[in-house]
C-alpha cells in the first residue's frame, strides 16, 4: 500500500473490509506503536504487552465490519486495546511494576514513544494513578491526543476525560518532587 502524505486510510479500511490481508497488514504497522505504548502503560511487562498487542489487532480484524468511518480508526483501535488491557489486568490481577530498563529491552522496534526520556521517579509516579488517569496523561502529553478522543478510548464523557487527566496531574503533583 503506497503512501501518501495523510494515508487514505478510509480507502485501506475499505479494502480490509473486502478481504484484503495486505491492507490490515499497513495498519497494523502504522498503529503498532501506539497500540504497543498504550498496552505498556495498562500492563507494564513488555511481554504481556505485545501478546495483548496481538490480540487487540486479532479483535479489530474480527470486528472490522463493526467499524464505522464516522469515528477515527485510532480511537476505535485504541478502545479495543485499552478494554484488552484492562480485561487482562482484571483475568490476572496484576500489580503493575516494570524496571525501566525492561522497557527498553522490550523486542519491538519503537520509533519514539512514550517511554523515551522518562525518568524512573517520572515512572513511579505515573504508577501512583489509577489505569483512567494514566491513560489520560499519557495519551493526552504523550501522545497528543484530544480530551474528545481520550474520552472516546475511556468510553467516558469528555468532561469526565477531563476529570481523569486533571486529577491525574494533581496527583503526580503530590508525588512527584517538586525540582523535576
Amino acid at each position: 500500500m503506497k503512501e501518501d502524505g495523510a494515508i487514505n486510510e478510509a480507502k485501506c479500511i475499505q479494502q480490509v473490509k473486502q478481504g484484503s490481508e495486505r491492507a490490515f497488514e499497513h495498519l497494523v504497522r502504522r498503529y503498532t506503536p501506539m497500540v504497543f505504548g498504550l498496552l505498556m502503560e495498562l500492563v507494564a511487562n513488555p511481554e504481556d504487552a505485545k501478546d495483548l498487542t496481538q490480540e487487540a489487532f486479532i479483535k479489530a480484524y474480527r470486528n472490522m465490519k463493526w467499524f464505522r468511518e464516522t469515528a477515527r480508526f485510532s480511537t476505535w483501535l485504541y478502545r479495543i486495546a485499552y478494554n484488552t488491557g484492562i480485561d487482562f489486568q482484571r483475568s490476572k490481577k496484576a500489580k503493575r511494576h516494570v524496571p525501566l530498563e525492561a522497557v527498553n529491552e522490550a523486542a519491538f522496534s519503537l520509533e519514539p514513544s512514550v517511554y523515551s526520556g522518562r525518568s524512573e521517579v517520572i515512572e513511579k509516579g505515573l504508577d501512583a494513578l489509577s489505569p483512567s488517569q494514566r491513560v489520560a496523561v499519557v495519551m493526552h502529553y504523550n501522545q497528543g491526543l484530544k480530551l474528545k478522543e481520550v474520552a472516546e478510548i475511556l468510553e467516558c464523557a469528555e468532561a469526565t476525560a477531563r476529570v481523569h487527566l486533571f486529577r491525574g496531574l494533581k496527583r503526580l503533583r503530590e508525588v512527584l518532587p517538586q525540582d523535576l
